[in-house]
Formats: structure tokens, C-alpha cells, sequence
């Protein structure tokens, strides 16, 4: 004997059968497709980020291109010679020159080394380090040292700005300076009967 649904039950059944086929299709298409496009998204601004990477790098090289034309239609000195081995007594004069501006400066030399790619080139390494009392004359510092008279590499460099406080006359009175440290690499010509 098969018992009538009443209509209470055959609404409930409805409402059971929609809320299955609802969860169904949020389940098989609605959650996949959110998912899909959220990994899309995320796809998207990671390559916007390259993109925008590129567009920087791509600004840098054209800004260097320019300068490297610029420079070379108003002759600067874009190759210079390498002078002979032992070369140190110039460079000094040149560092001096260079550096008179400076609070305080010091030079280190460290040995003579020959250039793995060739044994008549001789690597001379010089560790500066200087007091200056603003960003752009550090600037400016670095770019004499790139502009040198004889052929070098401006290796490595790294400057720190501190701030002081004096008390002069009663008066706190605040200062700053930068503190500097360069490291050039100088190359000299070293014949085949030089050691």
C-alpha cells in the first residue's frame, strides 16, 4: 500500500530537489569559475607588476643611452688610455684633486693585481673614504671619480648621513654630514718583462 504525499510533503521534496540542484551547480559551476577567475587575477597582476618592471628597466636604458649620446656628442672622455705601470704617484695627484673639497679624506692602496684576461693589464684597487656635506656633492665626487683622467672602475661605494647636535652659545644647533666610503679599481699597462 503506497501512502499519498501530502502537499506539505511534495513542497518540502521541491524545496529539497532545488536546494540539491542549487548546490550542485554552485558546487560543479559557480565555485570553479570563481576560483578560475581569481587565479586569473592574480596572473594578471603579476604580470602588470612585470610589465611595469620592464617599462622601468626599459626607462633606465633609454635615460643611460642618452646620456652615454649626450656625452659623446660633447666629447666627453668616454675611453681613456691606460697609462703604464706604476701609475700610483698621478693617481694621488688626481684623488688629491678630487678630494681637496672634503671634510677629511684617507686613501688606502691594496696590492697590484694582473687581470686575469689579460697579464699586461695590472688591477691597482684604492679604498677611499671622505666626509662630504650633502647628497649631491657625494654625486658629484663619484662622478669625477668616473670621469678620471686614467682608466678605472668605480667598484663599489656606499655613504651613511648623520646629524648632529652643538650647543653653541646656548643655541642647539643641528648639522649633518655624510660619511663615504669608494672603492676604485685603476688599470695600468704592465709590459711582458714588468712583474
Amino acid at each position: 500500500m503506497t501512502k499519498s504525499m501530502t502537499s506539505r510533503e511534495k513542497a518540502l521534496g521541491v524545496v529539497l530537489i532545488l536546494l540539491i540542484l542549487g548546490l550542485g551547480w554552485y558546487m560543479l559551476f559557480f565555485k570553479p569559475i570563481q576560483e578560475k577567475i581569481s587565479d586569473l587575477q592574480s596572473q594578471q597582476s603579476t604580470v602588470q607588476s612585470q610589465i611595469d618592471a620592464a617599462l622601468v628597466k626599459k626607462a633606465k636604458y633609454n635615460k643611460a643611452l642618452e646620456k652615454l649620446e649626450e656625452a659623446k656628442q660633447t666629447g666627453g672622455n668616454m675611453q681613456t688610455a691606460i697609462p703604464k705601470y706604476d701609475n700610483i704617484t698621478n693617481i694621488l695627484f688626481e684623488l688629491d684633486d678630487i678630494l681637496n673639497h672634503t671634510e677629511n679624506y684617507s686613501v688606502s692602496f691594496s696590492g697590484v693585481s694582473r687581470d686575469s684576461g689579460n697579464t699586461n693589464i695590472a688591477r691597482r684597487n684604492v679604498g677611499l673614504s671622505f666626509s662630504c656635506e650633502t647628497y649631491r656633492e657625494f654625486m658629484s665626487l663619484l662622478e669625477d671619480f668616473y670621469n678620471s683622467e686614467y682608466r678605472c672602475l668605480v667598484k663599489d661605494f656606499s655613504m651613511s648621513r648623520s646629524a648632529n647636535t652643538q650647543n653653541i652659545w646656548g643655541d642647539a644647533v643641528e648639522s649633518s654630514s655624510c660619511s663615504a666610503s669608494v672603492t676604485i679599481v685603476y688599470y695600468e699597462y704592465m709590459g711582458a718583462d714588468q712583474n
